[in-house]
């Protein structure tokens, strides 16, 4: 073996083991219109609007109108159905990023609320606080909604942001992540993931459906 071929074994990395370490999740799922729920949600949360003053002081919401966070205890059928339809993504997500054997052991508490957001409406980049996971699930969106394709869409970000001030050549990082919201899609993140919700500038309106959910094992 010449001089070159013995260091080139030398210096050969290709068993080097890589790993991917602090993931964070993003989960999508599309659940079926059975028997015309997202209709009925629909109506519901219109007679939530009709019922209540709307809009809390102390959300993100710039313009539209946002429902109590008292959903979650409601005894409505069609709430406690999307109730469950959380609560099994979360079962899910928990059997496949954890254990089967941990999500049958899982306990949840959910607090769920109603956003209607028409022309112009949008939510400011924040977090959601003392909760494992924050879900999503859109019952209604409007059928054209411009040429934007950012309009009336959940973006999520990067949340290692430093990483960004040293460039690593085949890494991108401070990057951020466009969800496209259509009915009887279902999103779950983690709560300290920073997001927004972008305006959508053409007549309609986009209702959801967003909660925050509590894990733990027990």
């Amino acid at each position: 073996m010449t001089v070159l071929e013995q260091e080139k074994t030398v210096l050969d990395a290709s068993s080097a083991r890589m790993e991917t370490i602090f993931p964070t999740y993003l989960v999508t799922h599309h659940w079926p219109n059975v028997d015309g729920l997202d209709a009925r949600l629909c109506a519901y949360a219109k007679a939530e609007m009709a019922r209540t003053d709307g809009l809390c002081s102390t959300t993100t919401n710039v313009g539209g109108w946002h429902s109590p966070k008292s959903l979650g205890t409601s005894s409505n059928p069609d709430i406690q159905a999307l109730l469950r339809r959380f609560e099994s993504l979360v079962f899910e997500t928990t059997a496949r990023t954890a254990s089967p054997d941990n999500a049958k052991r899982l306990e949840t508490r959910i607090d769920m609320w109603c956003n209607v957001n028409g022309i112009q409406d949008y939510n400011e980049p924040h977090i959601h606080r003392d909760c494992t996971w924050v879900g999503v699930y859109y019952a209604e969106v409007p059928e054209d909604t411009g040429p934007d394709p950012r309009a009336g869409a959940l973006e999520v970000f990067d949340p290692r942001p430093a990483a960004a001030l040293v460039p690593t050549p085949g890494m991108e990082f401070d990057l951020t992540r466009l969800v496209v919201p259509q009915p009887g899609l279902m999103v779950l993140f983690p709560s300290w993931l920073t997001h927004m919700v972008h305006p959508f500038r053409t007549q309609g309106r986009r209702i959801s459906f967003a909660s925050n959910i509590k894990a733990r094992l027990a």
